[in-house]
């Protein structure tokens, strides 16, 4: 919040040093929070160290199907060492070494060759980070409530709520649940419920409300008409985590393409149906 003098913003500060100086349940509130939050970056990161082999399954799901990627199912493969990496999502395959990458869809039977490697290595180091926007300590802090709970005597789970919450209800916009093994401290699993409002018409409200999963999730607003609350699940499920310091990396760039005489990539043996496209 943006405050119009150093006054203003003066005396604000003084309330919350008096506040929290005089309610010591609120500052241990707020030491656990932190605490909880430290845990939580702490654990999301671990699993990250180089060397690094993740196999993991990504599970969508949802109370109002609108296109098939809401209850897609995808197996993915993440393989990092200081020398270069490997990543498979679903159909996508990224390849990258010192100085290049490759990006292959089998679906569409194309591969583009990269020459600024750094480019994708950022890529793939954002599509294993955890599903959240920021997990810095004062985004989450300003973003998220937290709640630490016991999963059983092996798992723990952290539990976000957003601050923000979806319009007409008391439901949080976002929720994440990171589940973790107490004896390595590497995730288990981690689930983000992500809710927005969907218009709907009068026919589709009288259709939705007679379904009992829905109680809760059909909301009016004056002059703006009906709305859906949609949950878009995704479970990201940690089949196992290795840092095996021997491990090389499964796929080289030269299994999918080769130079030919004339210096230019074409598509390695299998791969002969596969256009190959370069960006500079």
């Amino acid at each position: 919040m943006n405050h119009s003098s150093i006054n203003k913003k003066t005396v604000f500060v003084l309330l919350l040093l008096l506040a929290t100086a005089f309610c010591p349940g609120l500052k241990a509130q707020q030491a656990d929070s932190t605490a909880i939050l430290r845990t939580f970056i702490t654990v999301s990161r671990s699993y990250q160290m180089l060397p690094f082999q993740v196999n993991l399954e990504c599970r969508n799901s949802t109370n109002l199907v609108l296109q098939e990627e809401d209850t897609a199912t995808i197996q993915a493969s993440f393989h990092r060492n200081r020398s270069g990496g490997y990543m498979r999502f679903g159909d996508l395959e990224q390849i990258v070494s010192d100085s290049m990458a490759l990006l292959v869809s089998r679906e569409l039977k194309r591969i583009v060759v990269y020459t600024n490697a750094q480019e994708i290595i950022n890529y793939m180091r954002s599509a294993l980070a955890l599903p959240i926007a920021d997990s810095s300590m004062g985004r989450l802090a300003s973003k998220y409530q937290v709640k630490d709970k016991e999963h059983n005597t092996t798992i723990r789970a952290i539990d976000l709520f957003s601050r923000s919450l979806v319009p007409g209800t008391h439901l949080p916009k976002e929720q994440v649940e990171l589940r973790y093994r107490l004896s390595s401290g590497e995730p288990e699993a981690i689930t983000t419920t992500r809710r927005s409002l969907i218009a709907i018409s009068a026919a589709d409200s009288l259709q939705l409300v007679q379904q009992p999963r829905n109680a809760g999730m059909l909301i009016t607003m004056e002059g703006e008409g009906s709305f859906f609350v949609k949950e878009q699940v995704s479970i990201f499920r940690f089949i196992d985590i290795s840092h095996d310091n021997t491990a090389a990396i499964p796929v080289r760039i030269s299994d999918r393409v080769i130079k030919n005489e004339k210096g230019a990539y074409v598509p390695a043996k299998g791969y002969e149906a596969f256009s190959v496209t370069q960006n500079f």
